[in-house]
């Protein structure tokens, strides 16, 4: 059956001057948004590379200040709301 089928394809390719597309695995990730994915070796050498950190030290100086202020946020909203419980 699928031998019909690839004569019928074949006939189609034939009568409209199409070439056969060939498996090309290099256009397969050009088409892709972004970056290219990583190989098995690119990625051990990357986490041998962080030594298993939790990723915070890779944060710029500003956003570390940043996400140390949002930390604080929250209980000094907690206290504040306490202290004007405790008025009334």
């Amino acid at each position: 059956m699928e031998a019909e089928r690839e004569d019928i394809r074949q006939s189609v390719r034939d009568k409209y001057k199409i070439k056969k597309k060939e498996p090309d695995f290099m256009m397969e990730t050009s088409g892709q948004i972004g970056r290219k994915k990583k190989s098995p070796e690119e990625l051990a050498a990357e986490a041998k590379g962080e030594g298993g950190g939790n990723g915070a030290s890779a944060l710029p100086a500003g956003l570390s200040d940043v996400t140390s202020k949002l930390g604080e946020g929250p209980s000094a909203i907690v206290s504040s709301v306490q202290e004007k419980c405790s008025l009334m």
